[in-house]
């Protein structure tokens, strides 16, 4: 990213700068308390051992935070209420790191990976190689070929 101190300096998936991830920058026209949203496509039903993994990298010394949400409904718009179910807050220094979120048996749902920006522009948030594991109608992997910034103003989703 752009501000000194904060964002990934290389991608996940080729460990250098040739690669790409998906990031929200904290810097202005963003404020405090602003959100970006990463919805997945609805999936119809999931086994026991459905589980989502991606890599995250969270620094910054302003860095606020980064949720996945489920919701199991069919509402187009996100929704403050949605289930928590991962959560990391804070500066983690230079580094990616893997979340495994446990999904599990579930009918119709949706993911949403929320990212929170800090009090000020040095807190960005980056996301890369987002993938299903035994899931049942949920297989895909994600990787980005080039850096994007997740504008707050759209809800970005993907469907494969």
């Amino acid at each position: 990213t752009y501000s000194y101190s904060t964002g990934p300096s290389k991608d996940h998936t080729y460990g250098n700068s040739s690669g790409g991830y998906l990031y929200m920058e904290a810097s202005s026209p963003r404020q405090p308390g602003d959100i970006a949203i990463l919805n997945s496509p609805y999936f119809h039903k999931s086994g026991p051992g459905c589980t989502f993994k991606f890599w995250y990298h969270m620094y910054g010394a302003n860095v606020d935070k980064l949720e996945v949400q489920i919701s199991h409904d069919t509402e187009r718009i996100w929704n403050s209420a949605y289930d928590k179910i991962w959560s990391q807050q804070g500066d983690h220094n230079d580094t990616w790191l893997q979340a495994e979120v446990k999904i599990g048996a579930r009918e119709r749902f949706r993911l949403h990976i929320v990212g929170y920006v800090g009090t000020s522009y040095d807190g960005d948030i980056a996301i890369d190689d987002l993938e299903f594991l035994n899931c049942a109608g949920c297989k895909f992997r994600i990787r980005f070929s080039l850096s994007l910034s997740l504008s707050l103003s759209l809800s970005l989703s993907l469907s494969l």
